[in-house]
């Protein structure tokens, strides 16, 4: 999102003005509409081309499910489109990491992934879903290009619903809104820019070559990873919302102070809420409530998050991640029902200080699976071996 640039700062200050002074209704949204388009076609023209196809199709393909009779019909007319709007998500972006194992060298993959086109499709399959499932109204044409494009949210998220803008805008233009608005803005601006790149340009250069550096230096990477990797994401998220209040559209808080959370299941209540929402509902209730039992529970959870992790990047290492989040979360629902079943494991969950405790161990094992998160496998390894003072 280049915040900074002069033509896109230029662009969304004049359309907010622009805005207001129109009328109510659909002339609000074919100007969001243009601002969205124009916008879009500055940063990438290409995931602009690929945003319209997508929401061309999803806007097309729920018109069909309900003409057809047969609930198994209905249902793999449902997968086919989700499998075709995960198509251009896989060719762009995992393409490379499907044909690796074939000794298919990375330059014969696609080079370029467009903007936005994870969040895209996520957005775009929560739609399709919804509408069969719930048979709710179909937004108008011009409100779903707006949930398409709409440029505050589309290159970093939230992964906002779609009845937000079915809803249409909620937060008055008042002084009050305004002023609060620009100061979420200018709050995400100064976490970019005087926390998180600040913070980058001293871990960065630490971890390029891990192999040479100290066991210091390895904590110092162990500490600042997750902590850049939120602050640079909850800045844009700040930025966005901001930036969507001052048109009206009151969209979804993104994180909560993820990092005091006392259990992984807690920090997924803070971290990427969208994503954490999106996760629950369209991957890990289909898995886990079709023939319950504690093991596909579980099973379930650990399946979804290391989706989660290979949702975030074309690595290996992404699904690493994902998976040792899935083992977290499962590992505190064994513990809460231990704690249930045996009085020892209740009196050490009831202890004063456990509270404090398990907040600095979830931070320690969060902190340590980002290390993966942010470098590839075999550096992050090197750097958790440093940690230890593994030669």
């Amino acid at each position: 999102m280049p915040i900074f640039d002069a033509y896109p700062a230029i662009v969304v200050l004049l359309s907010v003005v622009a805005y207001q002074l129109l009328p109510l209704g659909r002339p609000r949204v074919l100007l969001l509409c243009g601002v969205s388009v124009s916008y879009l076609g500055y940063l990438d023209l290409g995931a602009l081309v690929v945003a319209v196809a997508m929401g061309t199709f999803a806007y097309l393909a729920v018109m069909v499910g309900p003409r057809l009779k047969a609930k198994a019909a209905k249902r793999l007319w449902m997968l086919a489109v989700i499998g075709s709007l995960l198509g251009p998500l896989v060719f762009y972006k995992y393409w490379g990491l499907l044909l690796g194992p074939l000794g298919i060298p990375p330059h014969h993959t696609y080079p370029w992934v467009p903007l936005g086109l994870s969040f895209l499709t996520f957005r775009l399959i929560a739609y399709v879903v919804d509408q069969q499932q719930t048979r709710a109204q179909r937004p108008g044409l011009s409100t779903m290009a707006l949930f398409v494009l709409f440029f505050p949210i589309f290159i970093c998220g939230p992964i906002e619903r779609w009845v937000t803008f079915v809803r249409g805008p909620t937060v008055p233009f008042n002084a009050e809104q305004v002023g609060a608005a620009l100061q979420r803005i200018l709050y995400g601006v100064a976490k970019k820019v005087l926390l998180a790149d600040r913070l980058a340009i001293h871990i960065l250069p630490l971890s390029t070559k891990p192999e040479g550096f100290s066991t210091q230096a390895a904590w110092l990477v162990f500490i600042g990873c997750g902590l850049q990797i939120y602050l640079d994401f909850a800045a844009y998220s700040d930025i966005a919302i901001g930036l969507a209040r001052l048109f009206g559209y009151d969209i979804m808080e993104n994180f909560n102070r993820p990092f005091l959370s006392r259990n992984l299941a807690e920090f997924w209540r803070r971290w990427h809420i969208s994503l954490s929402e999106w996760i629950r509902i369209y991957l890990f209730m289909p898995l886990a409530t079709r023939r319950p039992s504690p093991v596909r529970l579980h099973l379930s959870t650990i399946v979804a998050m290391t989706l989660c992790g290979l949702w975030h990047g074309a690595g290996w290492s992404f699904v690493f991640w994902g998976f040792c989040h899935g083992i977290g979360i499962s590992a505190y629902h064994l513990w809460t029902s231990a704690r249930k079943r045996y009085p020892l494991a209740n009196a050490v969950g009831e202890w004063r200080l456990a509270g404090h405790l398990s907040v600095a161990l979830t931070y320690c094992y969060v902190s340590l699976t980002f290390v993966f998160f942010a470098k590839p496998f075999p550096e992050a390894l090197i750097i958790v071996k440093r940690m230890f003072g593994v030669a």
